[in-house]
């Protein structure tokens, strides 16, 4: 039996619930899960909120960075929780910034994709520097001046880079434009692990039209 690829779902508080649960139905395929394995994974375990409401629905972290060997598909959404960590210059939040970058070059087997403004997040880290990527539409100018360094393309649905990491690995970077770009990535990147025909097929079992053009 082929071993199934290990995708962390990486979680905060303030995240967009369907720029990672879009993502996670398609890489849960068909309902049996036969080509992925999915964990939530966050800088520590416990609770994170999908808005700022008080009545938000929650995700459970459960694994921290820390516990976490390795994942293949590192997989970060947006929202405006984002805003928070990056924008919000506190000590804390450069800690998890760093702690999430460490995670990335140390524990990513194959790729980082991102939704949404989850992009920023990944700017934030540094890694994005130089490499070609998108971001939601809707936040574009206010967030995308403040990484200049990175080449945005605003008119993609999603685009795709490689990031050669110090210990001579490549990784695959992948960032998507706003929310359910999030699902055309992820059928994308399911494109690209197996096939074209895969992926259509599970379009297809979620009733989704699949935007297969960047």
């Amino acid at each position: 039996e082929k071993k199934k690829l290990k995708v962390g779902a990486y979680f905060f508080d303030n995240f967009a619930a369907l720029d990672v649960y879009g993502p996670i139905q398609v890489f849960q395929g068909l309902g049996n899960g036969d080509k992925y394995e999915v964990v939530a994974i966050g800088n520590e375990k416990g609770l994170a909120s999908s808005s700022s409401s008080k009545s938000a629905p929650k995700t459970v972290i459960d694994f921290s960075l820390s516990e976490v060997d390795s994942v293949d598909i590192l997989l970060i959404p947006g929202g405006f929780g984002t805003r928070t960590l990056c924008l919000e210059k506190s000590q804390s939040n450069q800690k998890i910034i760093q702690e999430l970058k460490h995670f990335i070059q140390t524990r990513v087997n194959k790729a980082v994709a991102t939704v949404c403004t989850g992009s920023i997040l990944l700017a934030e880290t540094g890694l994005l520097d130089a490499k070609t990527a998108t971001t939601n539409k809707k936040a574009w100018s206010e967030l995308t001046p403040l990484y200049s360094k990175t080449n945005w393309q605003k008119k993609a649905r999603w685009c795709e880079d490689e990031l050669k990491l110090e210990d001579g690995r490549e990784l695959k970077i992948y960032t998507s434009s706003g929310v359910a770009a999030g699902i055309d990535l992820a059928l994308y990147v399911v494109s690209v692990d197996f096939c074209k025909e895969h992926a259509r097929k599970v379009a297809g079992g979620i009733e989704y039209v699949w935007n297969e053009d960047a």
